[in-house]
């Protein structure tokens, strides 16, 4: 973006700040994801919904700081847009482009709480696959057991009134399937 404007240090620190709470918030949750792959691996079902309320918990905290960093990223795009084009206006604003604008301290802070969010939700996403992939193993566990206990041989003689072979004949255990 066009030349370097430095911003005002109060609204670089309100950011700072929501940006590390948004960094905690996310560790948070990758701690509740781990600790989910444990109790889905322990097949801990009371203890998974608990976990889940936690997290909803969580996710909701942090849609609250999601709207204030947004409302910060507006406010900073509106200072920065000043001095810029009418093309350059329009592309949205990245921290990136708010590093370029602050002074070297922040412009550190700034870097490493991007990476510290970045890594996180890498790791979050990677464990929540494994926990996805967790579930749908249980899930077919549980749909061969039921297969297997709906689906069951009486075995029955196998030869007939006559001396031909009769067809083995299944029996319903479970006469439901879910």
């Amino acid at each position: 973006m066009g030349t370097q404007i430095i911003l005002n240090n109060e609204i670089i620190k309100q950011l700072i700040k929501v940006l590390e709470q948004q960094a905690s918030i996310y560790n948070d949750i990758f701690k509740i994801s781990e600790n989910k792959k444990q109790i889905i691996i322990e097949n801990k079902v009371e203890e998974l919904e608990n976990l889940t309320k936690v997290e909803q918990t969580l996710v909701l905290k942090m849609g609250r700081f999601e709207e204030q960093r947004e409302d910060l990223m507006n406010s900073i795009s509106k200072i920065i847009n000043q001095n810029l084009s009418d093309n350059e206006k329009n592309i949205p604003l990245k921290i990136v482009d708010i590093i370029k604008n602050v002074d070297e301290n922040y412009a550190t802070e700034l870097m490493n709480l991007q990476g510290k969010i970045v890594q996180v939700i890498e790791d979050l996403n990677n464990i929540n696959k494994l926990n996805s992939k967790l579930i749908n193993n249980s899930l077919d566990y549980i749909s061969f057991s039921i297969n297997l206990y709906s689906d069951i041989d009486t075995g029955t003689n196998n030869y007939g009134n006559r001396g031909d072979i009769n067809e083995s004949q299944k029996r319903r255990f479970l006469d439901i399937k879910l």
